[in-house]
């Protein structure tokens, strides 16, 4: 993908609100969408019809996670809890609704492994979470960050946690000490949204003024800009082959 071959290859409306996540399956055959009406959707990506609709959220689903196992989400609102679904091949069902946060939960996101769960929030710290399909528990709670909590986001070896912050800042933790290695500033812009492809080489972030920024993980240099309108969320295909946003306008474009 290059900012010269980048276009739109699909247009979906299945929301009757502004659109704040999407997220692909990893097989890829499938991908979710949270939006300001209170509901996530999963869009089959062969016919791209709408497949289900999950409700119990009492306000705004902010962010949605995809187990590695592909049978269980987990999403985020702005009722301050999170859900937990298992997909049954006779419908969805909820399986945990978490609580420990203060305020809205935007970013959520499993490990590797899909043993825990990081979640991200407004009140300013993001927690560790220990899932299984009976219990689910709060580990840890990290509180370096000065403001709202936008994005957090695992390694590919699960040890290390990558997390945005309306302080202007990137942080990474180490999980096995709990504590923070490395601050990168983002100066006077708020990231939105972040996604590793699946090498790892790349970071893609969007950003509150529309722009997606991609960026070398060795160097950590802007290599591609894609400038879109009001850029919620972004998330790489499982494949690496695409990269999906949202927009604060209710649309999902496909970039490739």
């Amino acid at each position: 993908m290059t900012m010269c071959t980048s276009k739109c290859i699909r247009h979906l409306v299945h929301h009757f609100d502004d659109v704040n996540v999407v997220r692909w399956s990893q097989c890829g055959t499938k991908l979710a969408s949270g939006s300001d009406d209170g509901t996530i959707r999963i869009s089959n990506t062969v016919t791209w019809e709408c497949l289900h609709i999950l409700k119990g959220h009492t306000s705004c689903v902010l962010s949605i996670a995809w187990h590695p196992s592909g049978n269980w989400i987990a999403s985020g609102s702005d009722d301050a809890t999170i859900r937990i679904w298992e997909l049954m091949p006779t419908g969805p069902k909820c399986l945990h609704a978490l609580m420990g946060h203060a305020k809205s939960v935007w970013p959520i996101n499993w490990n590797p492994s899909g043993t825990q769960l990081a979640s991200g929030s407004v009140d300013k710290t993001i927690r560790i979470w220990n899932i299984g399909s009976l219990t689910a528990t709060c580990l840890h709670v990290l509180k370096d960050h000065t403001a709202s909590v936008s994005s957090v986001q695992w390694n590919q070896m699960g040890t290390k946690l990558a997390t945005a912050s309306n302080d202007m800042t990137i942080r990474i933790w180490d999980i096995t000490t709990l504590t923070c290695t490395k601050t990168f500033y983002t100066y006077t812009v708020a990231v939105t949204s972040m996604s590793w492809n699946p090498a790892g080489s790349l970071l893609a972030c969007g950003f509150y003024t529309g722009e997606i920024c991609i960026w070398d993980t060795n160097s950590w240099k802007c290599v591609h800009k894609i400038q879109e309108c009001g850029v919620s969320t972004v998330e790489w295909h499982p494949h690496g082959k695409y990269l999906a946003n949202g927009t604060i306008y209710g649309s999902i474009q496909i970039l490739r």
